[in-house]
């Protein structure tokens, strides 16, 4: 991720204090300056913070080895950010003022995006430049996911790879996380699961916010399995059921339970 020199670096071409740029980022400065001091790493949503609010660019000072910072998930997640609105290739081309061949190949793997084509495909999407960032940590969600969603659809991995039409040893490398598929197989595999390849391959930072805000105790709650079971339920619930359960949370919440 960012190095803290290089973070210094930004932060002082841009004639900012720490303290100026924690609150542009709606940071603590002491996130800032542990960052600076190598004492902490920074998020992939810091990050995305970072360049969104900085508007860097590849003219500026950016970060040091752009391509690391990018996830491998970046072509599929592009693609399937696309598909999910319904977008041509052109269509993406005449949102982003990039062409379509150049998408293709970002979608592709075949080319690593500037920062800021990928500003401008975040743009057009609406969603943050974080998205896009940070190799381990977002490949190793998809296998979680992957894993929640088969065992809560009470699936073995040889079961689920009949049903995808792949190998079981090719399930079992995807969920230890020694093999990244083509989107083609995810497509399958998500397919066979009943559930979206966004839903599997697209990880809103967002929900990281929310569960970082709770207790300790519920974080622990959280991440029981058989906690986790039960919310991964949630995908697979009709429209009608999940109302209930949103209703029954509200009614607690309103009676102080």
């Amino acid at each position: 991720m960012i190095s803290g020199e290089m973070l210094k670096n930004i932060r002082e071409a841009h004639n900012l204090s720490q303290e100026e740029l924690a609150q542009l980022l709606k940071y603590p400065t002491s996130y800032i300056a542990d960052i600076e001091e190598n004492k902490k790493q920074a998020s992939a949503k810091f990050v995305g913070k970072l360049i969104e609010q900085l508007e860097l660019s590849d003219e500026g000072i950016f970060i040091d080895d752009w391509e690391s910072e990018l996830t491998l998930l970046l072509g599929d997640q592009i693609r399937a950010l696309r598909e999910s609105k319904n977008l041509s290739l052109e269509a993406l081309g005449a949102l982003t003022g990039l062409s379509s061949s150049y998408i293709s190949e970002i979608e592709r793997k075949q080319t690593i995006p500037s920062l800021t084509t990928l500003r401008r495909i975040a743009k057009a999407f609406n969603v943050p430049v974080s998205l896009f960032i940070g190799n381990n940590r977002k490949w190793s969600l998809v296998t979680e996911k992957l894993v929640r969603a088969r065992k809560t659809r009470g699936l073995s991995q040889k079961e689920l790879a009949s049903k995808a039409g792949v190998s079981a040893g090719l399930i079992g490398q995807m969920e230890t996380g020694k093999v990244y598929p083509s989107l083609k197989t995810i497509e399958k595999i998500a397919d066979a699961l009943g559930v979206s390849v966004c839903s599997l391959i697209l990880e809103q930072e967002e929900v990281e916010e929310v569960i970082g805000a709770l207790s300790p105790e519920l974080r622990s709650l959280l991440y029981q399995p058989r906690i986790q079971s039960l919310l991964g339920s949630i995908c697979s619930m009709e429209e009608e059921k999940l109302k209930l359960v949103f209703n029954f949370i509200a009614m607690l919440n309103s009676n102080g339970l």
